[in-house]
């Protein structure tokens, strides 16, 4: 059995890192509430980062970094839109240096009435084309959202009110569904079928549609093949054309990371479940990616009240690598983690969750081992475990990673006690 010795010395911290590959980005301004709901690294290993946030007159904008692979700013993008809400909800590279962006948007002075900016852009953030889209139904606002394109054909997923809803949209047809239970995550396969997941109180489904009609094609309860209690948000992803799918289980209030895999005709391959009391709920917006090249996996989990995240690797062999807790003194939130192509990753966060009138966007660029340069800031601890709470006069807690679940701890004091 291993063990792991801790000495707590008043003011005396260890961290072990690398540097690989990796940097710690902070990009603050007189802006307010930044918030980065997704990222994409580009063909030339740069990355584009992109959200909404508020000026200094408080009018809402959306927004749009271009950042090159050591973390440096090359180029920024914003698109003010006085007494409205927009932000850009996701990113989607295209051949010949460009990006199309996705956008949605309302005017507080036509309640219930939204809008959707489907943008084409060059590296240069040169408008070359947008498409306006007024939203068939009649809301609020449009709250998480997503857009997948493949050839000449759409489909928008996501949440408004309290409903949940799927559009597609094509040369030859409109469709628009909702009243559907909760729709997690959605996934192009080829140009005539998509799959989704969605929830309810017992069970999820992944079902298959056209791409032509949004007509069912086929579903599969996943419950039936892990008959667990229930399960947090799910995320899909496709590789060498298998379909992965990530959530987290708790059921009796044992927690465990889950990994399933199907074909593209929805038939079951394998399953594997990786036990792990630190899972919490999953990000708000991408939590989980595979890396084309290795086909290494990465999720990360955020504890909203404990106010720390967990990244997770898992290799192709779905050999659990290593599970790191960073705890961002500041109280950044997690929003997305993308695969690299040098064999890390990157995580997006903001600090809104603490001071939202003195907001950043911070990019945590991971190498291979799950490390930050050597010469980071101090307002971070990575580490294999967690002591709390701290300080502490009666009890400690600790909780492990999974990498050393079976690890014996020996406490001592700073007599050597």
């Amino acid at each position: 059995m291993k063990k792991t010795i801790i000495i707590l010395l008043l003011g005396f911290n260890i961290l072990f890192v690398k540097s690989q590959n990796s940097f710690d980005k902070t990009i603050r301004n007189i802006d307010y509430g930044l918030t980065p709901l997704c990222a994409v690294q580009l063909p030339d290993s740069s990355y584009m980062v992109g959200g909404y946030g508020y000026n200094n007159q408080l009018c809402p904008f959306s927004f749009l970094y271009h950042i090159d692979c050591n973390g440096n700013v090359l180029n920024n993008y914003v698109n003010v839109k006085h007494d409205t809400l927009i932000n850009i909800k996701n990113i989607i590279p295209i051949p010949d240096d460009k990006i199309i962006t996705y956008e949605t948007f309302y005017n507080k002075y036509m309640p219930n009435k939204n809008y959707i900016y489907i943008s084409t852009l060059d590296y240069n953030f040169n408008l070359l084309d947008r498409d306006t889209l007024i939203f068939p139904i009649d809301s609020a606002s449009i709250f998480w959202s997503r857009l997948q394109i493949i050839d000449d054909k759409k489909i928008i997923s996501g949440e408004y009110s309290s409903d949940h809803f799927l559009w597609l949209l094509n040369d030859d047809t409109t469709v628009f569904k909702n009243g559907l239970s909760f729709v997690s995550d959605v996934l192009i396969l080829n140009e005539d079928e998509f799959c989704y997941t969605h929830l309810n109180n017992t069970s999820i489904y992944l079902v298959k549609s056209s791409m032509n009609d949004m007509e069912s094609i086929d579903s599969i309860n996943i419950h039936e093949l892990l008959p667990f209690a229930t399960s947090f948000q799910t995320s899909l992803e496709m590789k060498n054309d298998t379909i992965f799918h990530y959530c987290i289980y708790y059921p009796d209030n044992v927690y465990y990371h889950n990994i399933t895999r199907f074909d593209t005709s929805l038939n079951f391959i394998d399953s594997h479940l990786y036990q792990d009391d630190n899972a919490a709920q999953l990000c708000v917006t991408d939590a989980f990616d595979i890396d084309n090249n290795t086909g290494d996996m990465y999720a990360i989990n955020f504890d909203y009240f404990d106010g720390y995240f967990i990244l997770i690797k898992v290799n192709k062999n779905f050999e659990f690598e290593y599970e790191k807790f960073i705890d961002t003194i500041g109280g950044f939130m997690p929003f997305s983690v993308i695969a690299t192509n040098d064999g890390g990753c990157m995580v997006t966060l903001s600090n809104t969750k603490s001071n939202w009138a003195y907001s950043a966007i911070r990019l945590f660029k991971f190498d291979a081992d799950g490390n930050l340069p050597a010469n980071i800031n101090e307002d971070i601890k990575i580490s294999n475990f967690q002591l709390y709470p701290n300080p502490t006069s009666d009890f400690l807690k600790i909780r492990k990673a999974v990498q050393v679940a079976e690890a014996e701890f020996i406490l001592y004091n700073s007599l050597g006690q």
